[in-house]
């Protein structure tokens, strides 16, 4: 199933003098492996579009907060996922042991007893992307 939104305009995206553009989208909205977008010039009067597609090499990290005891988001399905708390330096996940499910989404639970805390940084990435899919995300107060 597709599903067809306008993310922008010709009125609300302006490509800058040095010739280029940047979007970002709602926090409610994330980009899916496989889906496509449809880039057009608003002024090209001969309709000329690009479509691009999602590779799925990005790993997105729902926002953590101070006391969160689960870490979730979205991956490339199938994949593992490596992830340490760099500040307490404590592996949480590694190798085989957090699997992104077949609908593109994982979830860790943290023992209860070592909840994220404000400022903590966790290393993400991915153990089967070969191109490095890492980042690194600060826990909110």
């Amino acid at each position: 199933m597709s599903t067809k939104a306008v993310l922008a305009t010709g009125n609300t995206l302006k490509v800058s003098s040095n010739g280029r553009f940047s979007l970002t989208l709602p926090a409610n909205q994330t980009l899916k492996s496989g889906q496509q977008i449809a880039i057009s010039d608003s002024a090209d009067l001969k309709g000329s579009t690009a479509i691009y597609q999602v590779q799925g090499s990005a790993i997105y990290v729902n926002p953590l907060n101070s006391g969160d005891t689960v870490i979730t988001g979205t991956g490339i399905p199938g994949h593992f996922l490596n992830i340490t708390n760099l500040s307490t330096k404590t592996v949480l996940a590694t190798g085989n042991t957090l699997k992104v499910s077949a609908d593109g989404t994982f979830s860790l639970t943290l023992p209860s007893n070592q909840p994220l805390k404000s400022g903590q940084q966790l290393y993400i990435s991915d153990s089967a992307d070969l191109k490095g899919t890492t980042a690194i995300y600060t826990v909110n107060n």
